[in-house]
This record gives C-alpha cells, sequence and structure tokens, in this order.
C-alpha cells in the first residue's frame, strides 16, 4: 500500500521543521507540521519548529516539573524544544545543543555519554541518543496529529549535511529506525536547497547559459558548499534542450552557522564581568544573547536591550550580572566577522 503522505523532517543543529504533502490531494501544497511542546511550567504549547535542544531534569526536579505531553512519551525526565531552552538558561548544565554537530565529529565516540560537554550533571546524553530523543518527539507530535497514518508507515525523507561522514549517516538511520522510521531515504541539504530552487522556472531558465552552481547551505551550526555541474541534455522528442545538474564536489564539514555567531556575540560583551562567569553561566549567557541576537535583528527592533544572567546556589538572584547588547555592534560582528567582503585577488588561505 502506498503512503498516504510523503514528509520531509529537517534535523537541524538548531531547530527541527517538519513538512508534508497529501499524496491524495489534487495540488501539491506543502503544509508545516505543528509540535506540541512541553514548556517549563509543564503546560504544553504549539510551534512551527522543535528547538534541537533536550534538557535533563534533575532529582529535585523530576517531582516539580511534570513532562506532560498530549501523547505518552519514551523519555518523561527529558524536555525537548522552546521548554528545554527555557530551563537551560537556569541550569545550562543539563541543556544538550547542537547534538547534530557532535554526531558528525570524529573525534569522540558518538554514542557515549558526553553531552553536555563540560558539565558535571550525572546523566548525560550522546550524541546518538540525543538524535534518537528529538526523532522520537518528533514522531509523538506526528503520530498525534495523524492517529490513523502513522509516520513509520508514511514516505520520509530526512535531511542531512552533504559532509556528513558514513558513521554520521550510519548512525542517523540506527535513530531513525529505532522510532521505528524505516521507509526512509537521507538527502543532503544543499540538495534539498537546489530542488527548491530549481522548482521555480525562472531560476531554472538563469541556469542555462551557466557551467557550474553553488549551493551555499548555512544553518544553525554547520555550513555546507556544493558544487553542481550543469550540462545540456538535447531530447530528440522535444526542440529545447533539457538541463542536467550532477554535484561533483563537496566542502569539507564546517561547525560553522548561527551558534558560532551566539558565542562571538557573548565574548565580545564586557570582558571583566565574562572572566568571573563559571563555564555553566557562561553557556547560560550564550542562550540569553541568542534570545537577543533574534530580537534586535527581527522587524522594528530596539536598538540594544538588556539581558540577565542568574547567580547560582544561595546567591541565585543577589548574584545575577547583567549585560548590554547593542544592534549595531552585532550588525558589524555578523558581516565583518563571519562575512566579510574579501577582494576577488586575494591569496587563498588554506589550513595546514
Amino acid at each position: 500500500m502506498s503512503a498516504r503522505y510523503f514528509v520531509g523532517i529537517d534535523l537541524g543543529t538548531t531547530n527541527c521543521v517538519v513538512s508534508y504533502i497529501d499524496n491524495e490531494a489534487q495540488s501539491d501544497q506543502t503544509y508545516i507540521l505543528d509540535i506540541p511542546q512541553c514548556m517549563q511550567d509543564g503546560s504544553v504549547q504549539t510551534f512551527k519548529q522543535l528547538p534541537s535542544s533536550i534538557y535533563t531534569l534533575a532529582k529535585d526536579e523530576v517531582s516539580k516539573i511534570n513532562v506532560t505531553l498530549p501523547w505518552k512519551t519514551l523519555f518523561p525526565t527529558n524536555l525537548v524544544g522552546h521548554g528545554a531552552l527555557q530551563l537551560g538558561q537556569k541550569r545550562s548544565g543539563q541543556l544538550v545543543q547542537s547534538a547534530k554537530s557532535w554526531l558528525s565529529f570524529n573525534r569522540v565516540d558518538r554514542k557515549a555519554n558526553i553531552l553536555p560537554w563540560g558539565s558535571d550533571f550525572e546523566r548525560k546524553l550522546s550524541p546518538f541518543n540525543a538524535t534518537v530523543i528529538i526523532l522520537n518527539h518528533i514522531k509523538g507530535a506526528w503520530d498525534y496529529a495523524f492517529p490513523n497514518y502513522p509516520l513509520s508507515e508514511q514516505k520520509v525523507a530526512l535531511t542531512l549535511p552533504a559532509s556528513f561522514d558514513e558513521e554520521a549517516r550510519s548512525l542517523t538511520l540506527e535513530a531513525a529506525e529505532k522510532n521505528a522510521l524505516t521507509n526512509l531515504y537521507l538527502l543532503e541539504e544543499p540538495q534539498a536547497a537546489c530542488y527548491n530552487w530549481i522548482a521555480n522556472e525562472s531560476n531554472t531558465a538563469a541556469l542555462a547559459d551557466r557551467k557550474m552552481l553553488l549551493v551555499v547551505d548555512i544553518g544553525g551550526g554547520t555550513t555546507d558548499f556544493s558544487l553542481v555541474a550543469i550540462s545540456k541534455i538535447d531530447n530528440k522528442k522535444d526542440t529545447e534542450s533539457k538541463l542536467h545538474l550532477k554535484r561533483i564536489a563537496v566542502g569539507e564539514h564546517l561547525l560553522l552557522g548561527g551558534d558560532n555567531i551566539d558565542q562571538a556575540l557573548a565574548f565580545q560583551l564586557d570582558t571583566k564581568q565574562i572572566a568571573s562567569l563559571s563555564s555553566t553561566r557562561l553557556a547560560a549567557l550564550v542562550q540569553q544573547t541568542r534570545l537577543a541576537k533574534e530580537t534586535l535583528l527581527s522587524e522594528q527592533a530596539a536598538d540594544s536591550m538588556n539581558i540577565t544572567v542568574l547567580g547560582s546556589g544561595s546567591r541565585l538572584i543577589g548574584g545575577a550580572q547583567k549585560f548590554l547588547v547593542e544592534k549595531n555592534p552585532l550588525i558589524e560582528q555578523i558581516e565583518n566577522g563571519f562575512f566579510p567582503i574579501i577582494d576577488l585577488k586575494a591569496p587563498l588561505k588554506q589550513k595546514q
């Protein structure tokens, strides 16, 4: 029996989004799945995107915070999504982020419980298990929305960086299988972006006199480059030649994306105050600067805003520190630090 829905899962480093098409509908309209998420107060709110963040409850929180979802979760001591980010601002040592980047890092055991990295929390997660948990939340949200059409019975495309090595790809497939997602295939993110772009006929026409197409995918935690060769194939039944696109090169895996901007912004704030922060509170500062970045770069935003990092232990309030984040230095940092304009004849810098 053919699947009713064709589902695309963008398993992002920073956020996940699920889109789908009804194969029995008259149109090819694409829909975005609403994903329920448990918040820090135990309430459930629905969002179009699921932050790729997991907060593991400590022993003293289990009786205070009830992880309630519209479906029965297999991981009752873990919050996934926006609620995880909320709680992580207070206890960043229990917050797992960027698990996909760790899944691609070949210098660590990707099935070892190492996340959050540098934390002394007693119950850590492996990059692999973090991926299992996030996919399980997505599966639960889908099955709740479509109880008669479980995700395990639909055709699913899961996007990955083109630069993922074979082990990272294999572990992603294994994590999907742990959630009974076997009718699934992997789609490289730059390739998916290319498909979407050439779906517009005007964009396809613009490639007629070109030889190469460079696809640049800048995500939350990784950046991908794919070089695509363009050729023409003559069709005897048609007077017009058809374009043939073939990927010929992939850039090295770059752990560069929006997460890095958050960290760079945090480190350019008051250096004296930052020097006194513990690693846990520094991580909390990065979370706050991420929210500041998103706020200041939104339409009709203010020129600056204050953020607060709470103290720890008995000095939770009294030990709080405030930082001022300004819009103009943020924009300058992004433009000059991450996307500087380089002379076309500038010598190429290659890593040794």
